[in-house]
C-alpha cells in the first residue's frame, strides 16, 4: 500500500497523521523555532515507511513541545490526547470529548465545552465557505505549509541525528 512505501508517502506515520499533532502544537504553544526528532523502532515487521517518532521543540521564549505518534508502538488510545504543563497549571483534553481537565496542583476541575463533532464536516464546509465569499479561511495555506515545513525538518532531524533550526514562516526543507 501507499502508506508503507517512503516515496510514495513522503516518509512514513509522522507526515500522514502526525503533521496534525503538529498544528495542534503550534496553535496552543506557538511555532517552534528548534525540532530534534527520533524515530521509534517499528513495531510491524517488513515496514519500508517510518513507523513514527518522538518529536521535541523548542521555541525562543523558552516554550518546550513533546509529540510522540507512531501507527504501532504502544497500546491505542479511543481518542488523541493534548496535555499542556505550564507554571501555573496543567491542562488535560481528549479530541472529540466535551471537557478540558485543569490541574492548578492543589485543586483540580474539570469544565464542559461545546461538544466537537471530530470536526472534519464543519472544516469542509468552513473552507467551501471561504472560497464562496472569498474570505480568509480557518486554517490558511501558509499555516499548512508551516505544518510541514515543521514535519519536514523533524526527518532531517531524524537523519542528522541533530536539532535542526526552524528559520521562520513557510520554511521548506
Amino acid at each position: 500500500s501507499w502508506r508503507n512505501d517512503r516515496e510514495r508517502n513522503g516518509g512514513g506515520a509522522f507526515i500522514d497523521g502526525g503533521i496534525h499533532k503538529a498544528s495542534v502544537l503550534a496553535y496552543l504553544a506557538g511555532r517552534p523555532d528548534q525540532v530534534y526528532a527520533v524515530q521509534v523502532p517499528s513495531g510491524i515487521s517488513g515496514r519500508d515507511a517510518e513507523d513514527g517518532m518522538v518529536v521535541t521543540t523548542r521555541s525562543d521564549s523558552g516554550v518546550v513541545g513533546v509529540i510522540s505518534h507512531t501507527w504501532s508502538i504502544g497500546k491505542p488510545t479511543d481518542r488523541p490526547w493534548v496535555t499542556v504543563s505550564g507554571t501555573l497549571a496543567n491542562l488535560h483534553f481528549e479530541f472529540g470529548h466535551p471537557w478540558l481537565k485543569i490541574d492548578y496542583g492543589d485543586s483540580q476541575e474539570t469544565r464542559s465545552m461545546e461538544p466537537d463533532h471530530r470536526g472534519i464536516p464543519d472544516m469542509v464546509l468552513e473552507f467551501r465557505r471561504s472560497i464562496e465569499e472569498g474570505s480568509t479561511p480557518a486554517m490558511t495555506g501558509e499555516e499548512a505549509l508551516d505544518d510541514l515545513a515543521f514535519v519536514l525538518k523533524a526527518y532531517v532531524s531524524v537523519e542528522t541525528g541533530l536539532p535542526v533550526q526552524l528559520s521562520g514562516p513557510s520554511d521548506q526543507a
